[in-house]
C-alpha cells in the first residue's frame, strides 16, 4: 500500500495515546503534499480507513482502537514490528 509507511511513521510518532482518523487523515495528507502535485484527499481518506480497519482485525493486529471515538494506536506488544518495518521501508529507499 502506497501509504502504508506515512500512516505507521505519523501514529509512531502520536504515541501511546494514538490519533483520530480525521487528525491522521490529514497528516497522511500532508506528507504526500508538493509544490507540483496534490493528492485527492478523498482517496487517501478511503484508503486510510481501509489500512485501519484490515489492520485493527484479526488474530494479530498491529492496531487498536483507543477510548476517544475513532481513535488508533500502535498495540504496545507490536511497536517493534512496526519500527522495524518503517526502517526496512527507509533502507529500500
Amino acid at each position: 500500500m502506497e501509504y502504508e509507511r506515512s500512516i505507521l511513521k505519523v501514529l509512531l510518532e502520536a504515541g501511546p495515546s494514538g490519533l483520530r482518523t480525521k487528525l491522521l487523515i490529514l497528516h497522511v495528507y500532508n506528507m504526500h503534499l508538493s509544490l507540483f502535485e496534490t493528492p485527492d484527499i478523498n482517496k487517501i481518506s478511503q484508503k486510510v480507513r481501509a489500512y485501519l480497519s484490515r489492520h485493527s482485525k484479526g488474530k494479530q493486529p498491529i492496531l487498536e482502537t483507543t477510548e476517544a471515538w475513532g481513535g488508533y494506536r500502535i498495540r504496545p506488544r507490536e511497536r517493534w514490528r512496526v519500527v522495524r518495518k518503517i526502517g526496512e521501508a527507509d533502507q529500500d529507499s
